[in-house]
């Protein structure tokens, strides 16, 4: 199942992540996208991530990252922003895997 979330409230925003980490089922993807306080508008916008903020609120004990980015990206343009500019954003693909905890030990032996 596929959900779109577009959340501005960084307060709800790590409520529906807390509620996410609780109800998905082993095997289960979580995808989030967002922006971080490398982005222009940071200074308004009390939502956007701290760096390394996103990553550490999914614990390798129960998470395998696939991929995670940290960084700025060229935009080239869009409405209310039509000139080229940057921003900084955070890119998080991981899944919930059974018995991770167990995994994570038997690899550091």
């Amino acid at each position: 199942m596929h959900k779109l979330l577009t959340i501005s409230s960084k307060k709800v925003f790590l409520k529906t992540i807390r509620e996410i980490k609780k109800n998905i089922l082993p095997d289960g993807f979580v995808t989030i996208a967002s922006f971080t306080s490398e982005n222009p508008t940071s200074r308004r916008r009390k939502s956007h991530f701290e760096l390394g903020e996103l990553k550490n609120l999914f614990p390798l004990s129960d998470f395998k990252i696939l991929h995670y980015f940290e960084g700025k990206i060229k935009d080239a343009g869009h409405i209310g922003q039509p000139k080229p500019h940057m921003h900084g954003i955070v890119r998080n693909y991981c899944s919930k895997e059974k018995n991770r905890l167990r995994a994570v030990f038997k690899n550091a032996k």
